[in-house]
């Protein structure tokens, strides 16, 4: 009995040290297929994902699956922008076909078309600043920056392009752009208050002008009327114009003024160039000989201006506009107008029309209004009636009285300001009336050839067709001479 006993432990002894050698045994072989085999397989199923979809995700399993299986140490995947990497592409196709003949996986191609190296210009970059010379809500470049070079390698995939940063220049100067700091209105009141004390002889308070603006004789021979604010960046930075009136002869003026970075102060451009009129004898103001009256029926395309007048008996047909602000207009006007005034809603700004139809009675009383106000100046009659003139016409002479032009703004805007960049309603007057059949009928740096001082309010009713061929010869550009009148006139359909 002991002696059955003892074989059949010496049995299991035997069995227990073979199933031990078993164990051990497929220890060794999953240690030789996850060391040896896996990697091998994990590198074949990275190139097929890479080769499928260039992705960075996609090149760094590739990276790390190629580190453990190569010998010439690629980089690592926070060194993807060296040169190590374009080697360890090439070496791995290089030495695709030996490898494929030491292992029984075989390992795909990277499908790589072309290596290529690169210069690119890169725009420098952007750095802020305040000034307290530029009115809030504008900003200048006051120095462009320089580009520098970037050294890119492009490695061309048959499924995208991997651009590697080789090494990036020093940026030599950056982009400069001033933003304003300096509250509209005290703009308004510190450039008015210098070009008073300029012109009067007075002690200049502020600093704002350059001298050869503050040294100008001619300019001491204006009166300032109004400013401007309208900033555009070109080569020179115009801020806007400036309206002056020889008092003598009335004579109107608009200069344009801009900000110079490089000395810190205002200029006048244009006035270098400025020639007062002869004005020796004083001009009348009373209705010009040369004036015609109009006789047509509908009188909605007739050319209304200081020549050519509407009869006191003159009326269209006009229907409430039931906006803010109220007055009438004719119902195709009013039609139009009030698709500009819901697409200014959506911008969140609600349009105020200041003034709409006015009969010749009204437009009489109107004007006499203004002859007063000027004549509270201490001007006489006759030169308070010229004055008056450039921003309000003589009755008869009023686009107002056809019913298709009105004077508009944003509802808390002031009635006549001429502070563009501020106003929303006269941006989109400038850049889409047009779209809707309406024309500005006396654009800046227009005063010679309309009669009227620049009125961004001040818009008429002429039809879709015609006011966007009046825009597209840029008519508000006081480079040429473009202008309501004049283009009535030759389309001759009153």
């Amino acid at each position: 009995m002991k002696k059955l006993s003892y074989k059949i432990q010496n049995f299991l002894k035997n069995q227990y040290l073979l199933i031990l050698l078993l164990v051990v045994l497929i220890f060794q072989l999953f240690g030789f297929f996850y060391i040896n085999i896996h990697p091998i397989y994990q590198l074949k199923n990275s190139v097929n994902e890479l080769n499928r979809e260039l992705t960075y995700q996609n090149l760094e399993k590739w990276l790390k699956a190629y580190a453990i299986v190569s010998t010439d140490s690629p980089p690592l995947s926070e060194e993807m922008n060296k040169n190590a990497l374009i080697d360890s592409f090439i070496n791995y196709n290089q030495s695709l076909d030996e490898n494929n003949k030491r292992i029984f996986i075989e390992l795909p191609i990277l499908e790589i078309i072309n290596i290529e190296k690169y210069e690119r210009e890169i725009d420098p970059p952007t750095e802020y600043a305040s000034s307290n010379r530029i009115p809030q809500g504008e900003r200048i470049i006051s120095d462009v920056g320089e580009k520098y070079l970037q050294n890119e390698t492009h490695v061309l995939f048959e499924n995208g392009t991997l651009i590697i940063v080789d090494n990036i220049e020093d940026v030599k100067s950056p982009k400069i752009v001033l933003y304003g700091n300096l509250p509209r209105e005290q703009f308004r009141v510190d450039l008015t208050n210098e070009l008073s004390a300029i012109q009067n002889n007075t002690e200049i308070l502020t600093d704002y002008f350059d001298e050869t603006v503050r040294d100008s004789d001619t300019l001491k021979k204006l009166k300032f009327q109004d400013l401007n604010i309208d900033f555009v960046q070109d080569e020179k930075v115009i801020s806007g114009e400036i309206s002056l009136i020889d008092t003598k002869c009335a004579s109107n003026y608009n200069l344009k003024y801009g900000y110079q970075v490089d000395i810190d102060k205002y200029t006048i451009y244009d006035l270098t160039n400025l020639e007062l009129k002869d004005c020796s004898v004083v001009q009348s103001f009373s209705q010009p000989k040369e004036t015609k009256m109009l006789t047509c029926v509908d009188c909605k395309y007739a050319p209304v201006d200081k020549t050519y007048f509407l009869p006191s008996t003159y009326s269209p047909g006009l229907v409430p506009t039931n906006l803010p602000g109220g007055g009438y207009l004719t119902n195709e006007t009013v039609v139009a107008l009030k698709q500009i005034a819901d697409e200014l809603k959506k911008e969140g700004v609600n349009v105020y029309v200041t003034s709409a139809f006015r009969s010749y009675q009204q437009q009489q009383e109107a004007f006499n209004y203004w002859v007063n106000r000027e004549l509270a100046t201490g001007l006489d009659l006759q030169t308070a009636r010229a004055k008056a003139n450039v921003y309000s016409a003589f009755p008869g002479h009023s686009e107002h009285q056809l019913g298709t032009t009105l004077d508009i703004r944003c509802e808390d805007c002031s009635a006549f300001s001429k502070d563009v960049a501020s106003n929303p309603v006269y941006q989109f007057l400038q850049e889409h009336a047009h779209k809707y059949g309406f024309v500005i009928s006396y654009p800046a740096g227009k005063q010679h050839l309309t009669g009227y001082t620049y009125e961004p309010w001040h818009i008429r009713y002429i039809g879709v067709e015609l006011a966007t061929e009046l825009f597209n010869r840029n008519y508000q550009s006081s480079t040429n001479d473009e202008y309501l009148t004049k283009f009535l006139l030759e389309k001759a359909m009153y």
